[in-house]
C-alpha cells in the first residue's frame, strides 16, 4: 500500500512540527521480549513517526534483550493526529492501512511509511 499524501498547509506545518505539553503526547509501548511492555511518551509528531517500526528476527538475534517493537494503537493514533493536530488525511491514510486486514504489527509498517512520508512533507514545508 502506498497513500500519496497531500502537502500540508504552512500552519498545519507549524503546529505538527511543535512540541507538545504533557496533556497533548501521545503513549507508545516499547514491547521487547525480554523487558515486556514499556510505556514511552511522545510529545512530537517526529518522535512519534519514528517510533513505530518492528523488529525482525535477525534484529533479535543481534540485539538480544534490548530489541524491541515501537507500537502504538492505531485508532489512538488517528484520534491523536486528528485531536492535536487535524490531519484528517493522515487518518485516513491510517484508516486504509487498518483495511487491509494485517495483523496489529503488520499494520505498524504501513501506518509508519505514511507518517514518514508527512514527516518529509513538513520539512520540506517548514524549511521553505
Amino acid at each position: 500500500m502506498s497513500i500519496e499524501l497531500t502537502l500540508p498547509s504552512q500552519a498545519m506545518a507549524e503546529s505538527m512540527t511543535r512540541e507538545l505539553g504533557w496533556d497533548e503526547r501521545i503513549t507508545g509501548h516499547k514491547i521487547s521480549p525480554i523487558v515486556g511492555n514499556m510505556p514511552e511518551e511522545l510529545f512530537t509528531f517526529q518522535a512519534a513517526a519514528d517510533f513505530l517500526h518492528l523488529g525482525s528476527g535477525e534484529q533479535m538475534k543481534i540485539h538480544g534483550s534490548h530489541a524491541h517493537i515501537g507500537y502504538v494503537d492505531p485508532t489512538v493514533l488517528k484520534a491523536w493526529l486528528i485531536a492535536q493536530f487535524g490531519d484528517t488525511e493522515l487518518a485516513g491514510a491510517i484508516d486504509a492501512a487498518l483495511a487491509q486486514g494485517l495483523n496489529p504489527w503488520m499494520v505498524m509498517s504501513p501506518i509508519r511509511d505514511a507518517m514518514q512520508q508527512r514527516l518529509e512533507q513538513l520539512r520540506s514545508v517548514v524549511t521553505a
